[in-house]
């Protein structure tokens, strides 16, 4: 039997372990920036802002906490900075549109790139949030997936695979290279 997941938050994967701990980063939050945690930023004029809504701009990471809505530069703003390899879950669903998605068989080996946009009430009315886009790539491909995952996992529930038939199921996905605003 199919299973409905409910939409949720783009969220950065952290390694868990002791030799493994995640580094945040601070940088200077961009003018009245009213975003949220796990919404994708970027950088202008050396200001961290939201991006824009289809990814077509080079990710400087996800941030930690929401916008201050202030000043430029008058706060920082904790961030999950988007190296190369970065990675995180997010709500699969139909690219440019965030209409309900169902696993096909052939998604297991999505060789291209998809999107990651932004719906303006992916999490109910007013509340946007990010998602990737599967289908044909419409705008900027910025995310490879990983893994097809019925939910977000918890602790160390990494078993759930979604299946053929689900709605809406997470996905682990990798930040692709050229969409990383830090290079190596």
């Amino acid at each position: 039997m199919a299973t409905t997941f409910r939409k949720d938050k783009l969220k950065p994967v952290f390694p868990q372990g002791a030799n493994l701990e995640f580094a945040a980063l601070y940088g200077p939050e961009g003018l009245n920036q009213t975003f949220k945690s796990n919404e994708v930023l970027t950088s202008t004029g050396g200001y961290l802002v939201l991006a824009a809504a289809a990814s077509a701009v080079a990710w400087s990471g996800v941030a930690l906490e929401d916008g201050h809505n202030a000043a430029a530069g008058a706060n920082n703003v904790e961030y999950c900075p988007a190296i190369p390899g970065f990675m995180f879950y997010a709500t699969a669903l139909v690219v440019t549109t965030a209409a309900d998605y169902t696993v096909v068989a052939t998604d297991r080996m999505l060789a291209a790139g998809q999107e990651v946009e932004q719906s303006a009430t992916l999490l109910g009315t007013g509340k946007p949030g990010w998602y990737v886009g599967v289908g044909a790539v419409a705008g900027t491909a910025a995310a490879k997936i990983v893994s097809w995952i019925g939910d977000q996992p918890q602790n160390t529930s990494y078993n759930q695979e979604a299946r053929v038939g689900d709605i809406n199921p997470r996905v682990l996905c990798s930040l692709l290279a050229a969409q990383t605003a830090f290079t190596v």
